[in-house]
């Protein structure tokens, strides 16, 4: 009896059309990303040229934040190196896909013939047990006939020797038809018994491909996942993060503006009494605002000393908010001051010495003219020029 044929088993994921369609997302993917990474590309040269020509191509200007040109070049960069590993981890998916949708088409044409084979055996088998059933019933006609001549020969003793000769050929000649019929269904059915054998190798070997093929599928499928996940999360970091560090900074910004314009607003208010002058601190661009009588003024109607009260101001609250807010800073109690008081008046001078004390500073350098000063240092170095050369002498 012929054994049945082997069933073949293709993983429950791996259909054609399943397949087909994640070569075609796949596909439509990678070609996403090139033309993104040709986005990038162009932005990347387009930067590259303005910080080489030192201005824009554009409008003309130069380039003053080359920092900030860096830094989107920087970005670029890594968009472009993520993008890039990204699209060869595609284009190798890709890959296997395609290997996966041949193997299978593979797969089910074997599927495909041995259902053919299965039913050709089948039909033989059929033919084979017909064939049986018509040989066993010529056996017992055989058998049935030779009873019957015995009983001829019994009952009529007078049959001549030629005729028996006669009927034992005949039932030779279709014992021999018999047997040759015998003989050919079973070449036949050894013909079919190789050949089934070899389609069993065939399919065993397409069967450890596909169980091959579903490992690598569910790998594949896992680092599907993975890289989705990590380009959710690149978007993420692309698309918000950025706008989340600028609010953040404002914010930051924002805060130190006040404590600013706070120290700013004190330090003015102690050198000029002048009650129509109002300052401020623009808190975007942190440029100082002047006005007069309510108006919006330019820092150019000052007069000299208002000028130089109000650049002292901003560098005296300038140090106070760094060192407050960086108390690591080495500098933090030393502060050197050039000219603070030039275009000062008499009275505005001796001020000086209130507005040093508060300060609280261990240690102060003054570079200055103005001898009026004298009386409140402790220390003091005079510098001349003779001969082409600085002497210092201490008073």
């Amino acid at each position: 009896m012929i054994k049945q044929l082997p069933e073949i088993k293709l993983p429950e994921h791996a259909s054609d059309e399943d397949t087909k369609n994640e070569i075609d997302r796949l596909a439509a993917e990678s070609n996403e990303l090139s033309e993104k990474i040709a986005v990038q590309n162009e932005e990347k040269t387009k930067i590259e040229n303005i910080l080489q020509k030192g201005r824009c191509d554009t409008c003309g200007q130069e380039v003053h934040e080359k920092e900030r040109f860096d830094n989107e070049l920087e970005i670029i960069n890594s968009n472009l190196k993520q993008d890039t590993e990204h699209i060869a981890k595609i284009k190798k998916s890709l890959t296997d896909k395609k290997e996966l949708l041949e193997k299978i088409r593979k797969s089910e044409k074997i599927k495909n013939e041995r259902d053919t084979i299965q039913d050709n055996i089948k039909t033989q088998q059929d033919s084979i047990q017909s064939l049986m059933d018509e040989i066993k019933e010529n056996k017992e006609s055989i058998i049935e006939k030779q009873g019957e001549i015995q009983v001829l020969l019994d009952t009529y003793k007078t049959v001549s020797i030629e005729t028996f000769e006669k009927v034992k050929e005949d039932i030779e000649e279709e014992l021999q038809t018999q047997k040759e019929q015998v003989e050919s269904l079973q070449s036949t059915i050894t013909e079919i018994e190789k050949m089934i054998s070899k389609k069993e190798n065939s399919t065993d070997i397409f069967s450890d491909q596909i169980s091959e093929l579903k490992t690598k599928g569910e790998r594949k499928e896992k680092l599907q996942q993975e890289t989705t996940y990590m380009t959710a999360v690149r978007d993420w970091v692309d698309d918000h993060l950025p706008q989340l560090m600028r609010d953040i900074e404002r914010a930051i910004l924002q805060t130190t503006a006040l404590e600013f314009n706070q120290f700013f607003k004190e330090w003015f208010r102690a050198m000029v009494e002048d009650s129509n002058i109002e300052i401020s601190i623009n808190p975007e661009q942190f440029e100082p605002e002047v006005y007069i009588d309510g108006y919006n003024s330019p820092f150019e109607d000052l007069s000299g000393g208002e000028k130089s009260a109000l650049s002292l101001s901003y560098r005296l609250a300038l140090n106070k908010t760094i060192t407050e807010k960086h108390p690591e800073i080495k500098t933090r109690d030393l502060l050197i001051l050039d000219e603070p008081t030039d275009g000062f008046s008499q009275e505005q001078v001796k001020k000086m010495q209130d507005i040093f004390e508060k300060l609280d500073t261990r240690q102060m350098i003054i570079i200055s003219h103005e001898r009026s000063l004298d009386s409140f240092v402790s220390h003091i170095f005079n510098f001349t020029k003779e001969n082409h050369k600085t002497q210092i002498r201490a008073e």
